[in-house]
Parts: C-alpha cells; structure tokens; sequence
C-alpha cells in the first residue's frame, strides 16, 4: 500500500488557494477516481515512451510531466479517502483548486516516488520541490519562444530532461497502478478503510515508506550541501 505518509496534517486548509469547485465526493468515489488517475497516469507514461521511442523528445518530456500529475492525483484522493473514512473536516473548495494546481500535483506525485524509491528518486524531488522548474520544462518542450535575442525551439529541450521526467513518471505509474486499478478497487476499499489516523510515530518507524522517505530527504540534503560548497569556491567578485 502506497500510502502512510502525509495522513496527520489537514487536507485543503490553504486560504491562498481560494474557494474553487465545492462538490463533494464520497469515500467510494475518491477510490474509484484514484484507480481512474493511475490508469490514466500509466497510460500517459506509456505515451511518453513511444513518443521517446520515435524521438519525439521534448514532446515525451511534456507528456511524461502531465503523467506525474496525474499520479499526484490518485495519491490525493487516497488521502481525502482516509480522511473521509476518519470522519475528518475536508474543506473542498480548496481540495478542487489544489487539483488543477500544476505544482501542488508535482509535490505530491515526488513526495509519493520519495516514500516508494527514497534515495533514488531525488532528481524528481529536487526539480519539485527545490527548483520548481516543471512547468517551465514542459512549456519549453511544447513552445516556441524568443529569449536572450534567440528563438528558442522545443527541439532545444535537453535529452537528459526527458530521461530524468521519464524514467520518473515510469517508475511510479507502475506502481500506482498494480496497487490501485479498477479491477481491484473492491480490495482498494478494503484496504484504505483499515487505515486509521493520526498515525503513531512507532507505526511510522516501522513503515518502509517513511524510511525510504528520510533516506530521499538526507539524499538531497548532501546534493544540496555539495552545491553550495562548489558555489563557495567561486565567489562572485563585484567590480573590477
């Protein structure tokens, strides 16, 4: 079960994101919508690969982007599911507008491939969470542009971008959808209504997800620390 992580803070309490969509969905349909995103999200993942395949890079780039939003999707709404079953305040409004909200999608589709794959999937957490830089990313891979007095073509888009989105988007659209698809969406409701919050921090202890998640964290902490050491070694001089 990809879940056990981020179920003992408050989903949708962002009073920057405003009021958006206010539907309420059921616990029943926030499983069902789940194992729709994986598939969904798989599926976009295998497009990439065809695309990469007949060297439509920055194309693949961009798709591959769109799938790891969809797989920030389903872990979404199996956290509205837990809180639903735990008879906790959703305030929907927000939950709908951190939905189509592109960066909260990435956070939540990286916080995901950190708890499944720790330490190797830092590349994705650090364009995430640290740079930020998705969005810019796909928009370079699907548009043409004029910058720095040049024309900048989504045949610019380094290789080493679309292996790293989509190496990504692989590993976890697999996962995500053998655990939850709509052949198994009855043991999916099983499963989900057996977990309860908040959780202990010994149940966390013992949860592989949350070691590899601290192992992802520490990962990314040396990254950054040998960034700024190689920074500190050439300072920038100012005049002449």
């Amino acid at each position: 079960m990809v879940l056990g992580m981020g179920l003992n803070g408050n989903i949708g309490h962002d009073n920057n994101l405003g009021r958006g969509n206010m539907s309420k969905i059921t616990f029943e349909e926030a499983i069902k919508g789940a194992c729709i995103c994986a598939e969904n999200g798989y599926k976009l993942a295998e497009d990439a690969r065809r695309l990469y395949s007949k060297r439509r890079y920055s194309t693949a780039t961009a798709i591959a982007i769109s799938s790891l939003e969809e797989l920030g999707k389903v872990y979404l709404l199996l956290l509205a599911a837990v809180w639903i079953n735990n008879g906790q305040k959703i305030e929907w409004g927000t939950f709908w507008k951190t939905w189509r909200n592109h960066k909260r999608k990435q956070y939540t589709a990286s916080f995901a491939d950190l708890s499944l794959f720790g330490k190797d999937a830092i590349d994705l957490a650090i364009r995430t969470i640290i740079f930020e830089d998705l969005n810019i990313i796909r928009e370079q891979s699907l548009y043409v542009d004029f910058k720095d007095t040049n024309w900048k073509t989504p045949k610019d888009t380094p290789r080493k971008w679309t292996v790293e989105v989509l190496e990504a988007a692989e590993s976890l659209a697999f996962e995500f959808k053998r655990e939850f698809n709509l052949r198994r969406y009855h043991l999916v409701l099983k499963e989900i209504k057996e977990v309860k919050i908040p959780i202990t921090q010994e149940k966390l202890n013992r949860n592989p997800l949350f070691a590899n998640l601290l192992e992802g964290i520490n990962e990314i902490e040396k990254k950054i620390n040998n960034i700024n050491i190689k920074a500190s070694n050439y300072p920038i001089r100012y005049g002449s």
